[in-house]
C-alpha cells in the first residue's frame, strides 16, 4: 500500500472509532476489520484493543448483525488466543460469531461459518474436549463440501480430526481422516497440507503395525519436505523413521534418525515439540536398547524444554517415562516419585499419598490416551511390585483397586473409538494391567476378582458386537434398516478393496471410498446414540456375569469351567465348579510356552505325526502334566476358555506312550468367555431344522479342488432331520448362503476355507465366489443355533491379544450364532465326513453338542486302528454353548416322536382289559 493509501486508512479507522450517528454498511465493517488486522505498525495487543473498541462502537455505528459482524467477533477470538491465550474467552466470541452468522439470513457467509466452526473445534481441542472439537470439525467439513472454494478449511479440519483421533488412540480413524484429506490436497496440488497429512498418516500406520505403508509415506514426506525446505515437517518424518528402524532392529539407523529429527527441530522455535522429541528419543533408548543412562539424559533435556514452553502435558509425559524406566530397574522409590509428579502435572492427583487413588472420571479427563494408558499400567504394576517387596497388603489392595479403575478407563476409551484395529492395538498394549491384576488376585487368593479380570481380559470386542446386535431391538424398524444398509455399504466397499493390488492408484481411490462409507455410517451411529437412549444403554452395557451366575449354570448342565490366562512366566487357571472354585498358577519355562505354540502344528502334520509319534506322545503328555493334571478335574464335561489360542485338549495324553487320550474320559467344548456362554441366543422361530451346503464343483476362477464325496455325505447327514433343505452345486452360492442359513436351526457346510495367522482375512468358498469373514455381519437376526463348518482351518486366523483368533468360527459367533463346530487344520476329507455324519445323528437324537461330537469321534476311532491318529479326529472342536438343540417338529414328526408313548399306553390298556376279562370269567365260573 502507498503512503497516501496508509494515511487514508488511518483516517478511515479514526472515523470508524468516533461516535458517528448514521448507519454504516456491512462492507465498511468488513473493510475496517481488514485494515486493523493488516496494519503493520500495530502490535498484536494493539490490534486486539482496536477490535474490542470497534465491537463496543458497532451498535452505535449501526452496523448490521451479519457475516461482517461475525467476522469481527471471529477476529477478536483469534487475537485473544494469540495475545492472552484465554481459551474460554475465545470459545465465547467464536460461538457468538457463529450464532450471528447463522441468523444473518441473506447475509450468511459459508466461508465465515467454515472458519468459525473450524476455530471453535480448535479451541475445544486445546482444552482436550475432543467430542466437542470433533463435532465442530465435522460441521466445517459438511459446510465445505456443500460450498465451492472452501477446500482449505476441509483439509485443515481433516488434519485436526486426524490428530484428535491419534491422541485418543484411535489410530485407524487417524489413518482414515488423513487419507481423506490427502486425496483432496493431491487434487489441488497443495504440497503443505499434503506433507502434514502424510506425516500424520505415517505415524498412525506405524502404531497400527502397517510398517510397509508407513515407510512408503515417510519416503514421500522426506522428499517433499526437503524440496519445500520445511524443517518442522522434515523433523517429524525423521522421528517416525527412527521408530520404524527401531521396530526393524536396525538400531544405528534408528539412532541417527532420532538425532537428525532433533537437529532439524532445533531450527524452529517450538520448544514444546523439541521437548517431545527428546522424550521420544529417551523412550527409544529405554525400550529398544535398555540404555537407561542415555534415556535419562534425553528425559532431562526434555524437561528443560518443556519447562521453557510451560507445557505441563509434556512434562507429565516425561515423568511417566522416567517412572517406567526406574520401575524396570526395580528402583521402586524413584518410580513412585516420578509417577506422582506425572499425576500432579496432569491434574489427576489430589495429594502426595501414593495409596490414594483417583476416580475414573478424573483420570479419563486426560485427552491423550496413549499417555494415560501408560500411566495407569505403570501405576498398577508399581503397586504390585511394592507389595512383593514390602509384603504390605495395603499395596496389594491398592493394586487391585487401581486395576479396576484402569479397566473402567479402558472401557470408556474403547467405547469412544471407532476403529477395530485401534481397539485391538490397545488390547495388546494394556495387557500388562491384567497380568498384574491376576497375579495380585493369586497372591490375595481372591477368586471373585480373578474371575472379573479374566472375563474383562477376554473377547470384549466380540461381546461389544453382540451388545450392538441386541441394541437393534431398541430402534424403530426403519432406523435399524437404515443402519444395516450403511453397514452393508461399508462391507461392499471393503470387499471391492480386497480385490485390488495393495498400494496402486486404483487401490488408493477405493480406499478413500471405503473411508467415506465408514464416515457416513459413524455419523449416523452418533445420531442413534444421541436420539435413542435405550439403544445407547444396551449397546454400551459392560456388565459381566458374576461367579455365582456361572456356577448356577454349571449346576444345571453338570459341567466344569476352566479359565486360562497367560502371564509373562506363568499360566494362571481358574477352575469353576457348581459348588467351588479355585486358582492355580503353573510356572512355565520358555520351552514350555514353545510346546504350547507348536502342539497344533505337530497334530496337523500327518507325515510328521506318523513318522515320529514318540515326539507327539512326549509333547501331549508334557502338556497334560502342565495344563490339565494340576487342575484335578473329575471326569465328565469340561468347558475350556483359553487365552489367545485354542488347543485340542482331547488330544492330550495321560501317559507318555500316547495311548490314553483325554478324549476317553472327558468331553470338551470351548468358549470365548463366560459372558459369551451365558448370553441368551435369539429366540426367533425357524423355517426348518437343517440346511446343508455342498458346492461340490467350484467355479474355475476360484482355483480349488472339487469335493466329489461331499454331496453323498451331506445327503446322508440330512436324513437324520425332518424339515430340511439341501443346497447342492450351483445352489450353494454366496447369495443363497447369506440369505438362507438364518432361518434354520442347524447349518452345515462342506467346502473349502482359507485362513492363516497373518493379516489375510479368512474366507469360506461357495460354488460361485468366497465369503469373507467381515461379510458374516450380513447374517441378519439369525435363529440358527449351530453352524457346522466341514471345511479346513475354519478356526484359524489372526491372533489378537485378549481377543483370541479372528476366524470364520468367531465371525459366526459375532453374528449372534451361539455354537459353531469348526476345524483347526487341514484334515482328511473322508474322516471329516465320517465324524460329521455321526455327529449330526447324535444331535438329532437330542444329545448335547459336545457329547455328540465326542461320541462321533469315539465311533470313528473304534472303526479302525488306523483312525487313532489325532490328525484325523482332533481338529474338530465345538465353540460356544453345547446344550441340546430344540428342533421344530412337523405334524408327521410329532406323530412318530409320540409313537412309542402311544404304543405303551395301548399296551397298558390292553393289559388292563385282559385282566378285567379274566377276572370276570372267574367270577362267572363260580
Amino acid at each position: 500500500m502507498s503512503p497516501k493509501g496508509i494515511r487514508l486508512s488511518f483516517i478511515w479507522i479514526a472515523l470508524c472509532l468516533c461516535h458517528i450517528s448514521y448507519s454504516q454498511s456491512s462492507k465498511q465493517l468488513w473493510d475496517t476489520v481488514t485494515i486493523i488486522q493488516r496494519n503493520p505498525k500495530l502490535s498484536s495487543r494493539q490490534v486486539l484493543e482496536k477490535l474490542h473498541q470497534l465491537e463496543k462502537l458497532a451498535p452505535e455505528l449501526g452496523y448490521p448483525m451479519d457475516s461482517s459482524y461475525a467476522r469481527l467477533l471471529h477476529a477478536i477470538a483469534v487475537n485473544e488466543y494469540f495475545v492472552n491465550h484465554q481459551i474460554e474467552t475465545c470459545l465465547r466470541y467464536t460461538q457468538q460469531a457463529i450464532n450471528v452468522n447463522i441468523k444473518a439470513g441473506p447475509g450468511f457467509s459459508p466461508q465465515q461459518y467454515c472458519k468459525s466452526t473450524l476455530n471453535l473445534g480448535y479451541f475445544y481441542d486445546a482444552l482436550t474436549l475432543f467430542p466437542e472439537a470433533l463435532q465442530n470439525y465435522d460441521s466445517a467439513i459438511a459446510r465445505g463440501l456443500r460450498t465451492h472454494n472452501l477446500e482449505d478449511y476441509i483439509m485443515d479440519a481433516r488434519m485436526y480430526k486426524a490428530y484428535v483421533f491419534f491422541r485418543k488412540g484411535d489410530y485407524q480413524k487417524a489413518v482414515e481422516e488423513s487419507s481423506l484429506g490427502l486425496e483432496l490436497s493431491r487434487k489441488l496440488n497443495d504440497s503443505l497440507h499434503c506433507v502434514q497429512l502424510l506425516n500424520q498418516r505415517a505415524q498412525s500406520l506405524f502404531f497400527q503395525k502397517q510398517m510397509r505403508e508407513s515407510f512408503s509415506d515417510l519416503q514421500e514426506v522426506i522428499m517433499q519436505t526437503k524440496a519445500l525446505k520445511n524443517t518442522f515437517q522434515l523433523a517429524s518424518a525423521y522421528k517416525i523413521m527412527g521408530y520404524y528402524y527401531a521396530s526393524q532392529k536396525q538400531y544405528p539407523n534408528a539412532t541417527k534418525y532420532f538425532q537428525d529429527a532433533i537437529k532439524e527441530r532445533m531450527k524452529s522455535t517450538d520448544t514444546g515439540q523439541i521437548a517431545g522429541d527428546y522424550s521420544d528419543f529417551g523412550d527409544y533408548y529405554r525400550d529398544s536398547l535398555q540404555d537407561y543412562k542415555n534415556a535419562n539424559k534425553c528425559y532431562l533435556s526434555g524437561i528443560k524444554y518443556a519447562q521453557w514452553a510451560g507445557d505441563s502435558i509434556r512434562l507429565g509425559r516425561i515423568y511417566e517415562s522416567m517412572s517406567e524406566a526406574e520401575l524396570r530397574q526395580k528402583h521402586l522409590g524413584l518410580s513412585e516419585k516420578y509417577i506422582q509428579k506425572s499425576f500432579a502435572l496432569l491434574k489427576i492427583s489430589s495429594g502426595n499419598d501414593p495409596l490414594q487413588l483417583e476416580t475414573v472420571s478424573r483420570i479419563s479427563s486426560v485427552g491423550n490416551k496413549e499417555l494415560i494408558f501408560a500411566i495407569i499400567q505403570n501405576k498398577t504394576v508399581l503397586l504390585l511390585n511394592q507389595y512383593k517387596q514390602t509384603k504390605d497388603k495395603r499395596y496389594l489392595n491398592a493394586c487391585l483397586k487401581m486395576a479396576k479403575i484402569s479397566d473402567s478407563v479402558l472401557t470408556q476409551a474403547r467405547h469412544e473409538q471407532f476403529g477395530e484395529n485401534s481397539k485391538l492395538y490397545w488390547r495388546n498394549r494394556t495387557r500388562g494391567i491384567f497380568v498384574a491384576a491376576i497375579e495380585a488376585c493369586d497372591l490375595a487368593n481372591d477368586t471373585s476378582n480373578a474371575f472379573y479380570f479374566m472375563e474383562k481380559s477376554r473377547a470384549v470386542l466380540l461381546n461389544d458386537k453382540l451388545h450392538e446386535l441386541g441394541a437393534y431391538a431398541h430402534l424403530p424398524v426403519d432406523i435399524g434398516n437404515t443402519e444395516r444398509k450403511l453397514q452393508n455399504q461399508v462391507i461392499s466397499e471393503l470387499q471391492k478393496l480386497n480385490t485390488l493390488p495393495v498400494g496402486g492408484k486404483e487401490y488408493q481411490q477405493q480406499q478413500v471410498k471405503l473411508f467415506a462409507a465408514r464416515e457416513q455410517l459413524e455419523q449416523f451411529i452418533k445420531t442413534l446414540d444421541k436420539n435413542y437412549p435405550a439403544y445407547y444403554q444396551y449397546k454400551y452395557a459392560d456388565q459381566i456375569p458374576t461367579l455365582q451366575q456361572l456356577q448356577i449354570y454349571l449346576g444345571k448342565t453338570g459341567q466344569t469351567f476352566v479359565h486360562f490366562f497367560n502371564g509373562d512366566s506363568a499360566i494362571y487357571s481358574m477352575i469353576i465348579e457348581p459348588n467351588k472354585c479355585y486358582l492355580k498358577k503353573m510356572v512355565c519355562a520358555p520351552n514350555q510356552f514353545e510346546e504350547i505354540e507348536t502342539f497344533v502344528q505337530l497334530c496337523s502334520d500327518k507325515e510328521r505325526l506318523n513318522g515320529n509319534y514318540n515326539s507327539f506322545s512326549k509333547m501331549a503328555f508334557n502338556l497334560y502334566k502342565l495344563l490339565f493334571e494340576p487342575l484335578r478335574i473329575n471326569k465328565g464335561r469340561v468347558i475350556i476358555c483359553e487365552d489367545n489360542y485354542l488347543l485340542p485338549f482331547d488330544a492330550f495324553c495321560s501317559d507318555s506312550l500316547g495311548k490314553k487320550f483325554l478324549l476317553n474320559d472327558y468331553v470338551f467344548s470351548y468358549v470365548y468367555s463366560a459372558g459369551n456362554l451365558l448370553k441368551k441366543s435369539n429366540s426367533n422361530s425357524t423355517n426348518g431344522n437343517f440346511i446343508g451346503f455342498a458346492p461340490v464343483h467350484f467355479e474355475s476362477g476360484l482355483n480349488v479342488a472339487d469335493l466329489n464325496h461331499s454331496e453323498n455325505s451331506l445327503e446322508t447327514t440330512a436324513r437324520q432331520f425332518n424339515s430340511k433343505k439341501l443346497m447342492l452345486g450351483i445352489m450353494s452360492s454366496k447369495k443363497n448362503f447369506l440369505q438362507q442359513i438364518p432361518g434354520f436351526s442347524i447349518a452345515t457346510v462342506y467346502s473349502h476355507a482359507r485362513a492363516d495367522s497373518a493379516d489375510a482375512e479368512p474366507v469360506l468358498y461357495m460354488q460361485d465366489s468366497v465369503i469373507h469373514l467381515s461379510e458374516l455381519q450380513l447374517l441378519h437376526d439369525p435363529a440358527t443355533k449351530l453352524v457346522v463348518l466341514g471345511a479346513c482351518q475354519t478356526n484359524v486366523g489372526k491372533i489378537a491379544s485378549g481377543e483370541g483368533i479372528f476366524s470364520l468360527a468367531r465371525g459366526f459367533a459375532s453374528a449372534g450364532i451361539p455354537s459353531v463346530a469348526a476345524t483347526l487344520w487341514n484334515a482328511d476329507e473322508k474322516a471329516v465326513y465320517s465324524i460329521s455324519e455321526n455327529f449330526h445323528r447324535y444331535i438329532a437324537r437330542g444329545l448335547e453338542i459336545d457329547l455328540a461330537l465326542r461320541k462321533a469321534k469315539m465311533d470313528f476311532i473304534e472303526s479302525g486302528s488306523e483312525n487313532r491318529l489325532p490328525y484325523l479326529w482332533a481338529n474338530i472342536v465345538v465353540i460356544g454353548n453345547a446344550e441340546p438343540i430344540s428342533f421344530r417338529h412337523t405334524p408327521k414328526r410329532i406323530f412318530w416322536s409320540l409313537l412309542p408313548e402311544l404304543i405303551a399306553i395301548m399296551a397298558i390298556l390292553l393289559y388292563v382289559q385282559f385282566r378285567y376279562n379274566k377276572n370276570k370269567k372267574q367270577v362267572l365260573s363260580i
